[in-house]
């Protein structure tokens, strides 16, 4: 009996390449979406600082106020952009998982379907050896 093959080998290993592809994309986005929480968590003590600094300043002067509330203004709209960031972060990234998952389900699958032919074609060499041993063992007992 000839060894065993496979027939869609090259299509598991594009699969299985497939596969390695979104779930490195998937750690990129995941990276970059704890990145922007990150930098939401850097804007929020940043506002929280300046706020006690202006507190604990010996003396308050109406420009140090204006600056004060400039810079506040400032990472506001910092922490929006960034809100909205780490929203379409998420977004991708939850698309992105679905991605993988749907990758890994298609892998699996041809795996399985691997196993299968393999195991059928284990029973079958196991057969036609069992057939061989009983040719043998008759022709044997004959003589």
């Amino acid at each position: 009996m000839e060894p065993f093959r496979f027939r869609l080998e090259k299509v598991l290993s594009w699969q299985r390449t497939q596969t390695d592809l979104e779930e490195n994309r998937t750690k990129q986005m995941s990276a970059a979406l704890a990145q922007t929480r990150a930098a939401l968590v850097e804007v929020e003590s940043s506002r929280a600082g300046a706020g006690r600094e202006t507190v604990q300043a010996a003396t308050l002067h109406p420009r140090d106020l204006a600056a004060l509330a400039g810079y506040r203004r400032h990472l506001a709209l910092r922490e929006a952009a960034l809100r909205r960031q780490e929203q379409e972060c998420e977004q991708r990234l939850a698309d992105q998982r679905r991605r993988w998952v749907e990758a890994r389900r298609r892998c699996r699958l041809l795996e399985k379907l691997k196993e299968r032919r393999l195991a059928e074609y284990t029973l079958q060499l196991g057969r036609e050896f069992d057939a061989q041993a009983s040719e043998m063992f008759l022709s044997r007992w004959r003589r």
